[in-house]
């Protein structure tokens, strides 16, 4: 499920998206190395006892690790982070509030300040945290509503090379979050698929100062 504005994402979602087909699902992906239960369905979590049955039995067909990806704004709302292994979140959270091209130390501060609010809310929850999404596009609003499908606008491509670097930056000093799943990576390279692409020459270089030769990754485990 790509980047939107969450409260549009809230108005589509539909009622019976929570189904006993993830069982299913699992079973045939039962190798995998970690299983997502669900993304941005903020209009059924609060249907707790039913995702629980549902969590449940995707454990019962899988070995993977579990989680469910709630959106940046709505994850507080999850009331069923102990029925999984590790907090999913989209991470597209907003680092200014002004036009123009933001400092990078702005965008540091600004990820270190959502970073300390995630680092509590890990450990109220005995869960460590896993961006579902991280990905910023090519646009001058990547700061501002880093969801926004937009493109291009002054400053677009430093702007998006500096959000993923604090970004990045705020994961490798954080012992909370165990890592990231970039939005979007084509196998292609993304030709003709210009939206959130992080596989130009300038986002691959982003990627490579923090993550090239990465011997402290964390994988995904399940909790005890």
């Amino acid at each position: 499920m790509g980047a939107t504005d969450p409260s549009a994402m809230r108005k589509r979602t539909p009622e019976g998206a929570v189904s006993s087909g993830k069982p299913r699902i699992a079973t045939l992906t039962s190798a995998a190395d970690a299983f997502v239960v669900g993304t941005e369905l903020e209009r059924t979590v609060s249907r707790e006892t039913r995702w629980r049955r549902i969590i449940a039995g995707v454990r019962e067909r899988t070995g993977a690790p579990l989680t469910y990806s709630a959106g940046w704004d709505s994850y507080e709302r999850v009331g069923f982070w102990d029925a999984l292994d590790v907090i999913g979140i989209q991470a597209y959270f907003p680092l200014t509030e002004h036009d123009g091209l933001p400092a990078q130390a702005e965008l540091d501060r600004a990820w270190s300040r959502w970073m300390r609010r995630l680092e509590r809310y890990a450990a109220a929850h005995e869960r460590r945290i896993v961006f579902g999404e991280l990905g910023y596009n090519r646009s001058s609003l990547a700061a501002i509503r880093p969801w926004d499908y937009a493109q291009g606008g002054p400053h677009a491509d430093e702007l998006q090379r500096r959000c993923l670097a604090a970004a990045l930056g705020a994961i490798e000093r954080s012992d909370a979050v165990v890592g990231a799943f970039l939005w979007k990576w084509f196998p292609d390279g993304g030709r003709g698929r210009g939206d959130f692409l992080q596989s130009t020459p300038a986002m691959r270089a982003v990627i490579a100062e923090f993550w090239a030769g990465d011997e402290t990754s964390r994988p995904l485990q399940r909790s005890p």
